[in-house]
């Protein structure tokens, strides 16, 4: 599996790096077509982005929601019928975890 970008919604989701990011998924798949692409994104994509990048052939999602996965399934299936690696999981580490407990709590 190729994987394009790592978080880019994090630095920008601008059309200019949308269509960068197609970009290079169009050229790894003219170059290897025996190969998925991913894009991995923070959390799960809007609308917009998936559109944007119609030729990703698996979202990789870095998912930090603590000691669940809460609604992402649900989410997903209804958002894409692309499939979904999770290409990070855990508790947010900006946290250090001390809010871990009263998060999942409430």
């Amino acid at each position: 599996m190729w994987a394009v970008a790592n978080e880019p919604n994090y630095y920008s989701v601008s059309s200019t790096y949308m269509s960068d990011i197609a970009t290079v998924v169009a050229a790894i798949k003219a170059a290897d077509n025996t190969r998925p692409t991913t894009v991995v994104w923070g959390e799960v994509p809007a609308a917009s982005v998936r559109s944007a990048l119609p030729d990703v052939d698996v979202w990789g999602l870095n998912v930090y929601r603590g000691a669940s996965f809460t609604d992402l399934w649900s989410t997903w299936v209804a958002a894409s019928t692309k499939p979904l690696l999770i290409s990070e999981y855990g508790t947010d580490s900006s946290t250090g975890g001390a809010d871990a407990f009263a998060r999942q709590a409430s």
